[in-house]
This record gives C-alpha cells, sequence and structure tokens, in this order.
C-alpha cells in the first residue's frame, strides 16, 4: 500500500515515550479500580470511595485521566504537528470526525441531550461544525474520540481504527464500563 503522506516531510514518534506514558496512565487508573487479581480485567469493580458517586462524576473522573495522558502524547502526534496543527488546536483533515464513535451507555445519554449541529449529509459527525472545523461538543466528546490519535504520516490511518491507537484503546477499554456504564455501539 502507498503511503499516502498527511505533509511532506518525514515524520516519527517516540514509542517508548509513549509506552511509558501509557504504564503510568494505567498505573494512575488501577489507582480507582480493585480487582481479586490484576489480570482478571473483566471482574474489575471501583473502590469504595468512588464506586457510589453518579456515573456523571466517574465520568469525569475517567476524562480527566485520558485528557492527561493525551496532553503528554499528542505532542507525538501528526495531528497536532506544526505543520498540520490549525489555529483551534485541533488537525486541519479533521478525517477522524468522519468516523462514527464507539460509546457508552453513559456518553451516548449526553450525546442525546446535546444539539446535532452539522444537519448536512456530508459524512461529517453531527456535532462537527464544518465551518469552523471544530468539534461542538469537545468537552464532552466520547471516549474513542478522545483517544483517536495518528501517530503516523499518513491519511489512511486518521480512518483506519487499527493503528497504532487502537492497541491503546484496547489496554484502556477493559476499564472503561466501570466509569462509563455498558457499551453501546457505535453513535450515529
Amino acid at each position: 500500500m502507498e503511503l499516502n503522506k498527511i505533509i511532506d516531510i518525514d515524520f516519527k514518534y517516540d514509542k517508548d515515550a509513549i509506552d511509558k506514558e501509557l504504564s503510568r496512565f494505567i498505573a494512575e487508573l488501577k489507582t480507582y479500580v480493585v480487582s481479586d487479581h490484576p489480570s482478571l480485567f473483566m471482574n474489575l469493580k471501583l473502590k469504595e470511595n468512588i464506586a457510589n458517586l453518579p456515573l456523571n462524576e466517574r465520568r469525569r473522573i475517567f476524562y480527566d485521566l485520558i485528557d492527561k495522558y493525551n496532553k503528554t502524547i499528542s505532542p507525538q502526534t501528526i495531528c497536532n504537528h506544526k505543520l498540520m496543527a490549525n489555529n483551534n488546536g485541533g488537525c486541519k483533515l479533521s478525517l477522524c470526525c468522519t468516523l462514527n464513535p464507539d460509546v457508552f451507555e453513559g456518553e451516548r445519554n449526553i450525546l442525546n441531550s446535546l444539539p446535532r449541529i452539522n444537519t448536512l449529509n456530508n459524512n461529517y459527525c453531527s456535532f462537527f461544525d464544518v465551518s469552523k472545523n471544530i468539534c461542538s461538543v469537545y468537552e464532552e466528546r466520547p471516549f474513542s474520540c478522545r483517544l483517536f490519535l495518528n501517530f503516523e504520516n499518513n491519511q489512511a490511518h486518521c480512518l483506519d481504527g487499527n493503528n497504532e491507537m487502537n492497541s491503546i484503546k484496547n489496554v484502556i477499554f477493559l476499564f472503561t464500563e466501570v466509569f462509563l456504564g455498558k457499551y453501546t455501539g457505535p453513535y450515529t
């Protein structure tokens, strides 16, 4: 497959730095969770001090952790390369905003309550403001949108969940339902 470069430069990221940050993130995430055995991820429960918090508060804790992680690794992405970043702080292409994000129960409830700004049939998310090239629900965007980053200089990765972020998302996905509610599938 021919490389469809986003920008005409050689672009590299520091995989060791990303792996180190992921390990730190998972360790921090585990401070909120208890398990009978560390390898039994499917038996995860929230620690008592946050287990009784409303779903929206647990979601905010989880999003804050994801956003902290993103702040550290996003400089490693092509999305935030100085030649790619737009004035709004996102990438100029916004191709990932043409995908239907995976959402969880708490996220679906929030998204269903928000106004859809994009009513055109242009393949973009219904919350994407085409005229400004920004997400109109950025602060409330789902988990999968928060983790969709491109570590390659290739447009195909903007439209493909099977990139470097997919493996990171799958690791974090194991923790997600205890924070966001039951997985409900793609949001359309």
